[in-house]
């Protein structure tokens, strides 16, 4: 199978988090893309990243603090309002799925993606040559673990409008993160 068959439509349920008192919804996509810190897009590269599950949500985050920022900056981090999404795609790579990880080439993965560089080389071959929407990402916090995945949206991808793909948003709660 070529690798460009492994695009697929995709329907599920996906987990964000904001912060707490933020007066942006869930759905706002002005902060999308501007850090240099994402794993999975360059800066400027709109994209939205959530988690398959709450548990994975929350460690992602954690690690955040752990590799890319000093983590006691954690315990200065606002509560995050948890969101739920059932999202709905026409094209989705999915990067879990080890027949399509082999139909493009990459040996080494999931462990591979650990190294940003393949992640956003990976993922902008993903969104520029194929023009998916999205991609499900093996979850950094995972050895091989499929359970433990994050969708990688491309909000410049999309073919709906994102009000449009995410049919269901519900708050699911909140955390705050704990350190010591």
């Amino acid at each position: 199978m070529t690798a460009e068959s492994f695009v697929r439509p995709w329907s599920g349920r996906v987990v964000r988090h904001i912060p707490g008192p933020s007066p942006f919804g869930p759905l706002d996509t002005r902060f999308a893309g501007r850090s240099r810190e994402n794993h999975w897009n360059r800066a400027g590269e709109p994209t939205l990243y959530f988690a398959g599950d709450r548990s994975t949500l929350i460690a992602e985050f954690s690690r955040h603090f752990d590799h890319d920022r000093a983590p006691e900056l954690a315990e200065l981090v606002q509560t995050r309002r948890v969101v739920e999404f059932e999202i709905t795609l026409s094209r989705l790579f999915d990067l879990t799925d080890p027949a399509a990880v082999t139909a493009l080439g990459i040996e080494g993965a999931p462990g591979c993606f650990s190294d940003r560089t393949i992640a956003r080389a990976t993922a902008g071959f993903l969104r520029d040559v194929f023009e998916v929407e999205a991609l499900l990402a093996p979850a950094s916090i995972t050895t091989g673990q499929t359970e433990h995945r994050l969708l990688v949206l491309f909000l410049d991808r999309l073919q709906q409008p994102l009000s449009e793909i995410a049919r269901s948003v519900t708050q699911s709660g909140s955390f705050q993160l704990k350190t010591g």
